[in-house]
């Protein structure tokens, strides 16, 4: 429901590991890898302890190994989202708080904010 609200462009979900999940760690998050799959994202960025396990599950239901960006560390993420940066680009940055993944949208902010100054 959320892709369907926007406008047309490249849609990048960034998707930061589930903490404290136990048993349901694995299959916790290859299921959302799997349903990242069935959304509409062109691009799959995973960051964090159990990130694999999402990019696995998202490939596994059919989504293009090259367009799934494991990310070890923050900095590396924003390094590689800065590729992707452009006006027709939406992001949904959704991971478990204690990964800081607010960090994250504020960076998309300020990059997203300068490239609307530059054009004007």
């Amino acid at each position: 429901m959320f892709w369907r609200s926007l406008k047309p462009g490249t849609r990048i979900a960034i998707l930061g590991s589930m903490l404290e999940m136990g048993r349901y760690t694995v299959p916790g998050h290859s299921f959302v890898g799997k349903y990242a799959c069935r959304k509409q994202v062109d691009y799959l960025y995973a960051l964090g302890k159990h990130a694999r396990y999402i990019a696995a599950g998202a490939i596994r239901a059919g989504f293009p190994p090259e367009r799934v960006i494991l990310c070890r560390s923050k900095k590396q993420l924003h390094r590689m989202l800065h590729e992707h940066i452009r006006p027709d680009t939406s992001f949904l940055v959704k991971g478990s708080h204690r990964l800081r993944m607010n960090r994250t949208v504020d960076f998309l902010c300020r990059k997203a904010s300068a490239i609307s100054e530059q054009n004007g």
